[in-house]
């Protein structure tokens, strides 16, 4: 599987459990999702010094304005996935981010695009926030 991952990437392991299957063991959609935006989210919280601070207290709100996720296959209940997240395009207003799920055999299941903006209390778009531009950049590429 290495040789489909791109040279720089966060990873975040995940396992399925009951409350993420149907009662045919199978893994809901939407739980793909919520593990892409929970990888993301660690992601910020690991590497962005302050970045609660960032979005409570300076009212910085990060937006989500295209998603998309594509399924190659199912997981089923107690499946283990690994999201490895890298930012192939980062420019001063915008990030976006390509996820690749993995299995615990490192299969790929599935894909995801996120393309981020940021904005201010007055829900006017900035620049990405200094710190979580660098911290894109550990990912860049």
């Amino acid at each position: 599987m290495s040789q489909n991952l791109p040279e720089k990437y966060y990873r975040e392991d995940f396992r399925a459990h009951l409350a993420d299957t149907s009662c045919y063991g199978n893994v809901f959609y939407l739980i793909y999702h919520k593990w892409v935006a929970t990888a993301k989210e660690n992601f910020f919280l690991k590497k962005v010094e302050g970045f609660t601070n960032l979005l409570q207290q300076h009212g910085i709100k990060m937006l989500v304005f295209e998603s998309s996720l594509k399924l190659f296959r199912e997981l089923h209940l107690h499946d283990k996935v690994s999201v490895y997240i890298h930012c192939p395009i980062l420019k001063k207003m915008k990030a976006h981010l390509k996820y690749i799920l993995v299995d615990g055999e490192g299969q790929k299941i599935a894909e995801a695009e996120n393309k981020l903006a940021f904005v201010d209390r007055g829900g006017k778009i900035i620049p990405i926030p200094e710190v979580v531009f660098q911290a894109l950049e550990t990912i860049r590429g």
